[in-house]
């Protein structure tokens, strides 16, 4: 309470792989799970919260996963095409834009136009020219 003569809070995660929780309580995703935060009181009370931590949707086209779409990713798209770099699953799935079960120069094409503005979303197989 507002009151109390000592507001010490101390704060635990149950799984540190799924959520973090910082001294003020503050928390932080890490992966999809459910774990549960605590917090302690000096007095000795406790609350604790079941936290459930959801596998983020795929943003198609956001193939580096920094929530914007731009010409890196179609970068990330050819790159893997001619095979110097690797994507994970979920880049897979992100840079597939025209839903065909490839990632191809086709996608990074799609990126392309995205970024230019002559397509307004994905997946890019939707659209008509």
């Amino acid at each position: 309470p507002a009151d109390a003569l000592d507001q010490t809070l101390s704060w635990e995660s149950s799984d540190h792989d799924v959520v973090t929780v910082d001294r003020s309580g503050r928390l932080t995703a890490v992966a999809p799970g459910i774990a549960e935060v605590t917090v302690n009181t000096v007095n000795g009370k406790e609350a604790v919260c079941n936290v459930t931590v959801k596998e983020a949707p795929v943003v198609y086209g956001d193939v580096d996963g920094d929530s914007k779409i731009t010409v890196l990713d179609a970068l990330n798209i050819l790159k893997a095409v001619v095979g110097i770099a690797e994507l994970t699953e979920k880049q897979s799935v992100a840079a597939d834009v025209d839903l065909d079960g490839e990632v191809d120069v086709g996608d990074a094409m799609y990126v392309m136009k995205y970024v230019a503005g002559s397509i307004k979303q994905f997946p890019a197989n939707s659209q008509i020219f």
